[in-house]
C-alpha cells in the first residue's frame, strides 16, 4: 500500500482537501499528515498517529520571522520523513508547505503539489522547481496572467453530500447559506443578515437562513432574524456543511477556493464576495471563475451595502420564481483524489 505523506497548514482552505483527500483513500493508501499548530484542528477526526505538527519558534508573519522559522521548519520536516518514509509527498499550500517539501526533494521523495485557487501562490511558483507536478483546481490557472507549465487540472477534494437532495419547492420555503470562511467580518454579517430581513419585511418571504459567522457575532446576526421571525441559524462552524449546501436554493460566500468548488459541485447560485486582504487578490481571481462559467454575482467589499446584497437576492429569486434561473452544469471533476491517486501511482511505476 502506497505511503502519502499530505503537507499543509495555516487556514481551512489548505486542511479540508486534504482531510477529504486523507477520507477518500483510506482503502487505497497509507496516508499521514505534516501540518502546524492552526492547522491542526482540521485534523481532529483523523488518528492522532497519523497526524504529525511542525512548531515554529516565532509566531507571526514577518520577514525576520519566516527567516528564523524556515531552517527550524526544515529540520523538523526531514526529521518527520525519515521517520515516516513515504512514497511520496504531495502539499497543500501553507508556509510550511515550502520548507517541507525541499526537505522531502532534498531526501529524493518524489513530490507534488496542489493549487486550489484560480492564481498560483508564490510558494507553489517556487515549488514548480521541484516537484513532478503541479495539480490544479481550475482551467484557467496562471501565474501573473501566464498559463502554469507542468500543471494538469484535477479539480479539488471537496466533502460532498451523496444524497445531494436539493430543495426544489422553493415557492413555500427559500433557503440562504451564508458562509463568512475565517475570513468573516462583523460588517459583512451585518449588512447580509439586514438585507435578509428586509426582503422578509418587503415581499413576506419564507425564508430559512445557515449563517456562518464568528462567534462573537453570532448573538447579534440572530437576533436580526428573530426580529424578523426568520428561521435563522447561526454559528462560528457547520459541521454539516455538504448537507446544508446540498439543500440551499442561493449561497453567498466569500471566494475561498474549497467553498467555491463546493458551489459548482452542488450547481447552485452564488453571490461572491471576495476576501480584499487575500494575498495577491487571488479570491477576486476565483471568483471571477465562477462569474464567467456559473453564473455567479462578484461584489467588491468596498463596495457591500445593505441595499445591494437585497438586490441581488431579490434578482435570484425573481430568478428562480419565474423559473428563469440557469447556470452551468459545468462540474469540476468529481473524483479529485482519485485523480491525483492514479496520477501517483503510474508515475511512481515509471
Amino acid at each position: 500500500m502506497m505511503k502519502i505523506l499530505l503537507i499543509g497548514g495555516g487556514t481551512g482552505g489548505h486542511c479540508l482537501p486534504m482531510n477529504v483527500f486523507y477520507h477518500d483513500l483510506l482503502k487505497k493508501s497509507q496516508c499521514y499528515i505534516l501540518t502546524d499548530k492552526r492547522g491542526e484542528r482540521y485534523f481532529e477526526n483523523i488518528n492522532k498517529n497519523k497526524v504529525y505538527v511542525l512548531k515554529k519558534l516565532l509566531n507571526n508573519n514577518s520577514k525576520l520571522a519566516n527567516i528564523i522559522n524556515i531552517p527550524i521548519l526544515l529540520i523538523q520536516s526531514f526529521y518527520f520523513q525519515v521517520s515516516i518514509r513515504p512514497d511520496c509527498c504531495v502539499g497543500f499550500g501553507g508556509f510550511i508547505t515550502l520548507p517541507s517539501m525541499i526537505s522531502a526533494w532534498s531526501l529524493n521523495i518524489k513530490t507534488y503539489a496542489h493549487e486550489a485557487n484560480a492564481l498560483v501562490g508564490k510558494t507553489n511558483f517556487i515549488l514548480i522547481n521541484f516537484v513532478r507536478k503541479l495539480f490544479v483546481a481550475f482551467d484557467t490557472t496562471t501565474y501573473r496572467g501566464k498559463k502554469v507549465n507542468n500543471a494538469i487540472k484535477v479539480g479539488l477534494p471537496i466533502r460532498i453530500e451523496k444524497k445531494n437532495k436539493a430543495n426544489e419547492n422553493y415557492s413555500k420555503i427559500f433557503q440562504i447559506c451564508i458562509l463568512g470562511g475565517s475570513q468573516g467580518a462583523k460588517n459583512l454579517s451585518i449588512k447580509i443578515s439586514k438585507a435578509i430581513k428586509q426582503l422578509k419585511e418587503t415581499h413576506g418571504l419564507n425564508l430559512k437562513v445557515f449563517h456562518q459567522c464568528r462567534a462573537e457575532d453570532g448573538k447579534i446576526v440572530k437576533n436580526i432574524y428573530k426580529s424578523a421571525k426568520i428561521a435563522g441559524f447561526t454559528s462560528d462552524y457547520f459541521s454539516d456543511i455538504p448537507s446544508i449546501l446540498s439543500t440551499s436554493n442561493l449561497i453567498i460566500s466569500r471566494a475561498g477556493s474549497s467553498t467555491l468548488n463546493e458551489i459548482i459541485y452542488y450547481n447552485k447560485p452564488s453571490i461572491l464576495i471576495p476576501y480584499p486582504h487575500a494575498v495577491d487578490d487571488h479570491q477576486y481571481f476565483n471568483a471571477k471563475v465562477l462569474e464567467k462559467n456559473n453564473g455567479a454575482r462578484i461584489i467588491l467589499d468596498k463596495e457591500l451595502t445593505q441595499a445591494k446584497i437585497y438586490l441581488e437576492i431579490q434578482r435570484i429569486i425573481n430568478l428562480f420564481k419565474d423559473r428563469k434561473y440557469k447556470i452551468s452544469s459545468n462540474r469540476q471533476n468529481l473524483n479529485a483524489s482519485f485523480q491525483i491517486y492514479n496520477f501517483i501511482e503510474k508515475d511512481l511505476c515509471r
